[in-house]
Order: C-alpha cells, then sequence, then structure tokens
C-alpha cells in the first residue's frame, strides 16, 4: 500500500516504557530448593475469604430466624403474664383477714379439743 508515518515508534515504545508504572510481580511460594516455583492465590496460603465485603456478617436467613425466635418468646411472656394476672390471688383488707384469722384459729382449738380427748390404750403383753 505504501503508507508511511513520521511517527518513531521505537523512541516511543520506550518513552512509554520509561515514564510507566513498573508492574507487581506475580505472587509465588517455592516449595522445594530445587526451585519449583507455583502461583500463590491457587495454594491456599493466601486468606481469599477474609477480604471478601460480606465477611463476617450474619446471613439473612439467620437473622429473620432470631427475630422470629425473640417474637415468639416475648408473645409467651406476654402470655404467662396475662394468666398469671387472672389467677392471682387477690388482697385481703386488714379487716377481712383478722376475721380469716380468728376463724381458723377457732376450728383449730376445736379439732385439738377433740384429739386432746381422744382415750389412750396403753396395751402390753
Amino acid at each position: 500500500m505504501g503508507i508511511q508515518s513520521g511517527k518513531n515508534f521505537i523512541n516511543t515504545n520506550a518513552a512509554d516504557i520509561i515514564m510507566g508504572v513498573a508492574k507487581k510481580p506475580k505472587p509465588i511460594y517455592v516449595d522445594k530448593r530445587t526451585g519449583d516455583k507455583h502461583d500463590l492465590e491457587p495454594s491456599g496460603l493466601v486468606p481469599k475469604y477474609i477480604n471478601k465485603k460480606d465477611y463476617g456478617v450474619t446471613p439473612e436467613y439467620i437473622c429473620k430466624r432470631n427475630e422470629e425466635i425473640k417474637k415468639a418468646q416475648e408473645d409467651y411472656d406476654r402470655y404467662i403474664q396475662e394468666n398469671l394476672k387472672k389467677a392471682a390471688m387477690k388482697r385481703l383488707s386488714d379487716e377481712e383477714r383478722e376475721a380469716v384469722l380468728q376463724g381458723l384459729k377457732k376450728n383449730w382449738e376445736e379439732v385439738h379439743k377433740e384429739f386432746q380427748s381422744l382415750s389412750v390404750f396403753i396395751d402390753s403383753i
């Protein structure tokens, strides 16, 4: 075709290399003293999971399950409190309390008197 350019590619490439940023070497490990080199990434020696953005975050399904358990426990506690209030003893006034105590003492005296008046048999061979 005969298309020619006035650009000096050798000098341009050399200037790009000189002014450019150096490449980082590929991470490797050597496993023998003879110098067998292997890539570091697939070896398992690099902690790749801790570099993930969701590392250490509790999964969504576990959070939902914990919330459901917490809600169920709160409902159960509320139900127990309601039942305890329904079955709770009522508070007596001082007059009612004294009347009940006097009645119980009177009944105890009657029963105790009957018990003491029972005959006792002591019979031995």
